[in-house]
């Protein structure tokens, strides 16, 4: 019998009373099951799954949170007058609040590639894919 292809659950861990998706052969806690965003958290991991072949994505490099605090120690050395921050720091900075919010610790990079089947040599992200379809368009 061929194993199920379904969509895995959002479980609850009753002791503790997390959240879970079980993924892979591995539980991924998503924090208190009555937080508001558990239920997001779990559309984004196997949002991610799917999107890998279902597995797990390899991630590496750094947070989110790390890019945003490296780009806008960018930011407060570039948007300077007469030595002084302009306005475009303080309209940068809150445009970070909602992305530093939702998707401070998660990964900057996540390598789709790496888990899809038929990702050898011969195959095209879909953004190389995109690209090549956008050059051949007159």
């Amino acid at each position: 019998m061929p194993p199920k292809r379904g969509i895995p659950a959002l479980c609850v861990h009753r002791p503790s009373g997390n959240a879970y998706v079980k993924l892979g052969g591995r539980q991924i806690y998503l924090g208190r099951a009555d937080a508001p965003d558990a239920k997001a958290k779990y559309d984004r991991t196997v949002a991610e799954w799917l999107t890998c072949g279902r597995s797990l994505p390899q991630v590496y490099g750094p947070t989110i949170a790390e890019v945003l605090a490296g780009y806008f120690d960018h930011v407060q050395r570039y948007y300077l007058k007469n030595g002084q921050p302009t306005k475009e720091v303080g309209c940068i900075r809150q445009a970070m609040k909602p992305v530093r919010t939702l998707y401070a610790a998660t990964p900057a990079a996540v390598n789709h590639d790496a888990a899809s089947p038929g990702s050898g040599a011969n195959s095209l992200s879909a953004d190389s894919a995109l690209r090549q379809e956008s050059a051949a368009t007159p």
